[in-house]
């Protein structure tokens, strides 16, 4: 769900923060994926980090804050999902960003390279970009013919089975 303001995300955000230390005081386990304390130094960065990418980017937080979902637009205005994890020694151990692009297995592609939040979202967008001839053949081809495998293609993939004529694909 999505808050529909600031002071509405803090207060969501506040709750999560006693909620995981009043689990932690229980000993049950908590941030398994982000180490077991959030530091105050940590948090502000990540919160200084997303001030610059923007909040309207930011499509999710996980409650661990170890994973964070964030829209892009490419230069022809197709929304992109980047998958953002975050290490335990963030933010000394780089991020790394999952990328839906076409790839011959049809996986997402990761970018480890480093760097803050921006930068790696600046390098997606470039790497998404690249991509744009290629979306938009597949979609005029999506669109003016039979495709019968993948019945849904995603933008991962790069391969199509046609129907050329009546008994033949």
């Amino acid at each position: 769900k999505q808050s529909p303001d600031l002071y509405g995300f803090l207060m969501e955000l506040r709750d999560i923060i006693q909620h995981a230390l009043n689990s932690k005081e229980r000993d049950e386990p908590t941030r398994k994926d982000f180490g077991s304390t959030l530091r105050p130094e940590v948090f502000r960065e990540l919160v200084s980090q997303l001030d610059e990418v923007g909040w309207e980017l930011v499509e999710s937080i996980d409650p661990s804050m170890s994973r964070i979902k964030v829209k892009l637009c490419d230069s022809h205005y197709r929304s992109h999902t980047i998958r953002l994890v975050l290490p335990p020694k963030w933010p000394s151990k780089p991020a790394v960003a999952h990328l839906e692009i076409p790839t011959s297995q049809g996986q997402a592609q990761e970018d480890s390279k480093g760097g803050s939040l921006p930068t790696i979202l600046e390098r997606c967008k470039a790497k998404l970009d690249g991509f744009n001839d290629f979306w938009t053949v597949s979609e005029d081809f999506d669109k003016w013919t039979c495709v019968l495998e993948p019945s849904c293609p995603s933008r991962t993939c790069i391969r199509r089975r046609i129907v050329v004529k009546r008994h033949c694909s």
